[in-house]
């Protein structure tokens, strides 16, 4: 596998360039969402030089506004179903 010999700039998320580093990596990931993540860590416990590039939040979609928050909403929503029937048990919350 060639190597590249030119420079990348690393940019925050907000475009500006913080320093320049050698784009010398075997594995380019776009995104660090559950699977850019997933893959992330198998290539870099595999020994391959890994970079992963997130434009956004860490975590993509499903861990900041989908499936992660929506589970807790769900298990706080049936907690709250729990301690409001807990009379029926006996139980005064």
């Amino acid at each position: 596998m060639t190597r590249p010999t030119e420079t990348a700039q690393n940019l925050l998320a907000t475009g500006e360039r913080t320093k320049e580093m050698p784009a010398d990596f075997d594995l380019l990931i776009i995104g660090a969402g559950s699977a850019g993540l997933s893959v992330a860590a198998g290539a870099a416990q595999l020994g391959v030089k890994t970079a992963l590039v997130e434009r956004g939040r860490m975590g993509g979609d499903c861990l900041n506004f989908g499936c992660v928050p929506s589970k807790a909403l769900l298990a706080a929503a049936h907690a709250a179903h729990t301690i409001r029937d807990s009379a029926r048990f006996g139980l005064r919350v």
